[in-house]
């Protein structure tokens, strides 16, 4: 489920007219969709400074006409713990 994603590093800045936040991913996030909810989190997960309903997402991949990774994670970053399970197989 998308609550148990692994935590992606991100910049959050207030937009223009400072009524909404910006977050800006450092890594490809999949299925980002308005209507979901963000949430903050500092200290490697453990505090939440909160959270909102997405209104809306910038280009995908798709949009952009590019490949997806072979090795991203379903949940959009690519999770170490994954790649460590393939490399097993």
């Amino acid at each position: 489920t998308r609550h148990l994603q692994p935590l992606v590093p991100c910049i959050v800045s207030l937009t223009k007219n400072e009524s909404h936040i910006a977050i800006n991913f450092d890594r490809p996030v999949r299925a980002i969709t308005p209507g979901q909810t963000a949430a903050l989190y500092v200290g490697k997960g453990l505090i939440c400074l909160g959270g909102g309903q997405i209104w809306m997402h910038g280009p995908t991949y798709h949009d952009l006409d590019i490949t997806l990774p072979p090795l991203l994670h379903p949940a959009g970053s690519n999770d170490l713990s994954v790649q460590h399970r393939l490399r097993e197989n």
